[in-house]
């Protein structure tokens, strides 16, 4: 069938830009058409670096799919909702390329020492992680897991978790009824497959929380990654 005007638009920003290493401009552009704005600047949103941010690296595979013709199908992805998300700040990072890399590969991660192994790359190039590289550190180790796992979503606040399961999610059942008893109420399993806990005052709460209850999750995780 005939191209949309942006799908003609994106194409011809990929034939504009075809000389080795311009993957940056193209997308760039590609986030300019779409209207998406400033995502890298100093007032970035934590939340799409979280949970949106990779989006925006597929586009350019996205638009030469849909000129070939060809269906895009997208993996669900985990969503998280975190007070806090962290992000890459400008000034450990300075190079807005560096960043849309780092991004693109804390948030394309698998498991938790994927996730560590990335964290200790940039330490070793650009030095101990400021607070905020740490928060986004912790928030792609949550998506990781939760990816692992199967989980459709996760929000997390000092105060509670709620994570929300799919019927394919592979988390094993059994460990689920065991931490429920061992919880003796603190925990809930509802009907439509959400998980609520309330934090105690002696638990870690919010990012921390949640790593440390996905751990639990997948105590007897011996399935495969769910890639």
């Amino acid at each position: 069938g005939a191209l949309s005007e942006e799908a003609k638009q994106r194409v011809e920003t990929l034939a504009r830009h075809t000389e080795l290493g311009s993957g940056f401009s193209v997308a760039t552009m590609d986030m300019e058409m779409r209207g998406a704005g400033n995502l890298l600047g100093p007032e970035q949103s934590g939340n799409v670096s979280a949970v949106g941010f990779e989006m925006f690296c597929d586009l350019l595979a996205e638009a030469t799919a849909e000129l070939r013709g060809e269906t895009v199908q997208r993996d669900v992805e985990p969503e998280l909702t975190f007070e806090n998300t962290g992000f890459l700040p400008e000034e450990y990072l300075p190079d807005v390329g560096l960043r849309l890399a780092y991004y693109k590969k804390l948030a394309s991660t698998h498991s938790q020492q994927e996730v560590e192994d990335i964290a200790a790359e940039l330490f070793d190039r650009y030095g101990p992680l400021p607070e905020q590289a740490e928060d986004l550190v912790r928030s792609m180790t949550v998506k990781a897991l939760a990816r692992r796992f199967g989980i459709r979503g996760i929000e997390a606040t000092s105060r509670s978790l709620t994570i929300h399961l799919a019927h394919d999610s592979r988390v094993d059942p059994d460990v689920v009824v065991r931490i429920l008893r061992e919880e003796e109420g603190r925990v809930q399993l509802t009907k439509d497959l959400v998980i609520r806990k309330r934090f105690a005052k002696s638990e870690a709460l919010g990012v921390g929380g949640a790593i440390r209850f996905l751990h639990r999750l997948g105590s007897c995780d011996n399935k495969p990654s769910i890639l």
